[in-house]
């Protein structure tokens, strides 16, 4: 069927937004008499403990005033409490957490009462003014009197507060992976480590300076140092850090009864591991890597639109020779032999050719490679790591200050992201990676495709290896999918994937590589169509949908770990990549002595999000074409992202997974239906992107493109004519509508993005009713990307010239959106059962072409 062009709406009638109300659920709450009797006494010992903690700990310190990081955890949520303690002098906010706990006797839901509770963990930094202050608020409220404008927030912090104390060596380990990093350095022998420290960010740079110079001082007294020029600070993410070094033997104990001073800093929020790593493919000695050369087109525009931050590539690699734009301003290639670029490499062969196995196009735009890892000695050879003297996020930060800064890049909308950080899992903050893309994507108009992360854990199964070794694969399938369920927590997505404004790729068990003997090996599953064994899953802030949208990344196998005595259950692992074996996505790879043809096969949500960047990189090339051909409306590239992250959701659906998911997790009798829609969600976002649709119409599929900007309580409204020839003809059809924008961010709110666009009152001026499917309507609204599918089967029946109505509304979500504007992208299309043979796009072009001239006019 003859491809045919994308179209463009007309432009949208400008409304004020539709408001409603959803008041949160409320629970019970404790007395104000109960409240009191549990924390009279720690609010009034608060100034003590700061004055002998300060005592004890840092007698020497000048030039600092003494200052804690006081913590209150509340039930339920307050919003906007930081504009309350920004009020209060002596006291800072610093940042929120989301958590719940178990219901108790003083928080639980009447009508719910085995109901988790939600609730949120405030840290501010105080001294001796803010506690007396806090103190006055206490008593204030206890004895009923009115707080003064602006702190009333602290009377509902005092009705919900669950507990409240100072910050200890504990928090600033928590969720961080530091003793696994610690015990790994323990097995490769090292004496001394580097580590992260976040500082609790000040606004002034006289107290960032006296902070680290005191910190300094303090490291030194156990053998420990600053890294030169490892200090990163970018105040508009709230960001103070640096990386320091010592023994390792002080990390020894991460109590509170620690006597290492450094450990117990009031100005050190977080200790962190250094030097994320990739780990590297591994080689089988005895096989051959497969040769391919190609004759395919040199790119014919050299602008790059795609940049890469990545491992160096084999750049003279036959299949990359002219086709990279290299950028090194670190020399991080003086640390890499050829043999040594791996990740690199697969990234960029899997952008510009996609699967080799699928024999597809190069791209025709060269591709810009920013190296950001260099390689090291690992356990088993050299892997591929963030250096250990930087931290990520200034590197990432320069990047693209880079990137942006010079005229001959601005053609880069998208940026690929595939390296994710092991020690940290989203659990209930966003990470300061994840924070920076959120604020570069809405600050630059730049569109993020991240990995969600592997999980390479053991998997166990409930059966024993005898019984597990009689199962048919369908039976082995179900199995293997009941062990995943049960180990969700533990498959969260890593770092950066939980950034809001980013699209995060999660990876499906497909590739087009052939397996000629499996030997030991076992393929977990029967179906092509279900999200990876080692693609990890969301929800990201606030349950937000993610991954985004999944892709193919290719088949990670398994094997039955032998044990000398077999237990109950059976365990499997991971087998490793090995670049000579299939199966995986074929690519590009630089092969044992660094040849330049040798190809191989790998697996992972870092290949499923290369793919996706390449698909990115295609839709680039759509919206070139539209603005080259396009007589009456030009897409000003300042919308190219927004509009390439809309369209890359538009063409993804659940489909095929949804069901077969579904129907295998029903099967597990004791698992609610609730719980397996939430896994499912979890695992798919939005689905799986279908290539072969994308970025063209048919005579019986059409897709109106809209773009543009909003304020908070404004709306915009797009009418899609409805064809005339559908009108009263029982016909299968399908109404998709997808919307994306880049949100401004409040990094100290609990709701964190400060613009909430949406579209949910579809209307037509006759009767043409569908349904909705696919993913959760309420967790699709939490994000900066909303995807629904509508289908129908009815004869519905309208008017000649009847337009389908669909408005998006601007509403502020966290506070200080003002008067910003939010860019976004909205994709509608209708499409209808060919085999009746009525075509729709001609009319639908017909009737927009008219509504334009009448504009115009």
């Amino acid at each position: 069927m003859e491809p045919k062009p994308l179209l463009i709406f007309p432009s949208p009638v400008s409304q004020t937004r539709t408001k409603k109300k959803s008041p949160p659920p409320q629970f019970n709450r404790p007395s104000k008499d109960t409240q009191v009797s549990k924390f009279e006494s720690n609010l009034t010992n608060l100034s003590v403990v700061l004055q002998n903690q300060t005592a004890q700990i840092f007698p020497s310190i000048r030039g600092l005033t003494p200052e804690m990081v006081l913590v209150f955890e509340i039930a339920g949520t307050i919003d906007e409490f930081f504009k309350a303690v920004v009020k209060t002098p002596g006291m800072e906010f610093l940042n929120q957490y989301k958590s719940e706990f178990d219901p108790t006797a003083d928080f639980f839901y009447a009508d719910k009462p085995d109901k988790k509770i939600e609730s949120r963990i405030f840290l501010t930094m105080s001294n001796q003014q803010g506690i007396t202050e806090l103190l006055s608020y206490w008593r204030s409220w206890k004895e009923q009197r009115k707080l003064k404008h602006g702190i009333g927030k602290f009377k509902d912090l005092f009705n919900q507060l669950k507990d409240i104390r100072f910050y200890n060596v504990h928090d600033r380990f928590k969720d961080t992976g530091f003793e696994n990093y610690v015990n790994e350095q323990l097995q490769l022998g090292s004496s001394n480590i580097n580590f992260e420290i976040e500082f609790a960010y000040s606004s002034s740079q006289q107290k960032q300076q006296r902070i680290v110079t005191e910190l300094s001082n303090i490291l030194a007294l156990y053998g420990g140092s600053i890294i030169q020029n490892s200090e990163c600070i970018i105040n508009d993410i709230f960001y103070h850090g640096l990386i320091a070094n010592a023994p390792i033997t002080v990390f020894n104990d991460l109590t509170e009864n620690t006597s290492i001073t450094f450990l117990k800093f009031n100005w050190i929020l977080y200790f962190r591991p250094v030097g994320q790593t990739i780990s590297k493919p591994q080689i089988d000695s005895s096989t051959s890597y497969q040769t391919l050369s190609t004759t395919k087109p040199l790119p014919s525009i050299s602008e790059p639109a795609i940049a890469l931050l990545d491992g160096l590539p084999l750049a003279n690699h036959q299949l990359l020779a002219d086709r990279l734009i290299i950028d090194d301003p670190d020399n991080f290639s003086g640390s890499y032999q050829a043999n040594n670029r791996i990740h690199g490499t697969l990234m960029s062969s899997l952008i510009v050719h996609g699967d080799l196995g699928d024999t597809e196009e190069p791209l025709i735009r060269k591709i810009y490679v920013r190296p950001v890892m260099i390689p090291y000695q690992g356990f088993y050879g050299f892997e591929e790591q963030i250096p250990v003297n930087k931290l990520p996020i200034d590197i990432i930060h320069s990047a693209i200050k880079r990137i942006v800064d010079r005229p001959e890049l601005n053609s880069i909308k998208i940026i690929n992201l595939s390296i994710c950080d092991p020690f940290q899992p989203y659990l209930n903050s966003v990470s300061t990676l994840g924070k920076l893309l959120d604020w570069l994507a809405y600050k630059y108009n730049l569109l993020f495709i991240v990995s969600a992360g592997n999980y390479t854990e053991n998997l166990e199964i409930d059966v024993n290896p005898a019984v597990f070794a009689g199962l048919s694969s369908a039976q082995k399938q179900t199995a293997i999918l009941k062990s995943l369920l049960e180990s969700q927590f533990n498959r969260k997505i890593l770092s950066p994937a939980e950034s809001v404004n980013a699209l995060s790729i999660g990876a499906i068990y497909d590739d087009s590589s052939n397996v000629p003997a499996l030997g030991n090996r076992l393929e977990p599953y029967t179906a092509r169509v279900l999200p990876s064994c080692i693609s990890r899953i969301g929800y990201g802030i606030n349950r937000s949908l993610k991954p985004d949208i999944c892709f193919k990344g290719g088949r990670t196998l398994y094997r039955v770990k032998q044990t000398i005595s077999p237990g109950a259950k059976t365990e499997l692992t991971v087998v490793p990549n090995v670049l000579t074996v299939p199966p995986g996505n074929i690519t590009a790879v630089p092969g044992s002595s660094g040849s330049l043809n040798a190809t191989g096969y790998s697996a992972g949500t870092s290949n499923a999000t290369a793919l996706i960047t390449r698909q990115a990189a295609r839709l680039y090339e759509v919206l070139e074409s539209i603005n080259y051909e396009n007589e009456s409306i030009l897409i000003p590239k300042e919308y190219y992202s927004v509009l390439i992250k809309t369209l890359l959701a538009h063409y993804s659906a659940t489909s095929d997974s949804w069901g077969l998911l579904e129907r295998e997790l029903s099967s597990f009798s004791t698992v609610p239906p609730q719980v397996r829609k939430y896994y499912l969600n979890q695992c798919l976002g939005y689905g799986t992107v279908n290539i072969f649709l994308l970025g063209y119409c048919t005579d019986y599929r059409v897709t109106l493109l809209g773009f543009g900007e909003l304020k908070a309580d404004d709306a915009h409204v797009y009418s899609f004519p409805l064809p005339n020839a559908l009108s009263g003809k029982p016909i299968n059809k399908k109404l998709i509508i997808s919307l994306a924008w880049f949100s401004p961010i409040n990094f100290k709110s609990g709701k964190y993005r400060q613009a909430a666009l949406t579209f949910d009152n579809i209307q037509s001026n006759d009767d043409f009713d569908l349904g909705r499917t696919g993913s959760d309507v309420h967790h699709s609204k939490r994000g900066t990307l909303q995807h629904d599918i509508l289908e129908s089967h009815h004869a519905d029946a309208y008017i000649d010239g009847s337009n389908l109505s669909i408005k998006i509304n601007c509403r502020e979500n966290a506070s200080g959106l003002g008067k910003q504007k939010t860019k976004y992208a909205i994709a509608v299309t209708l499409e209808v059962d060919e085999s009746h043979g009525i075509p729709i796009y001609e009319e639908i072009k017909n009737r927009i072409s008219q509504q334009i001239q009448v504009t115009t006019n």
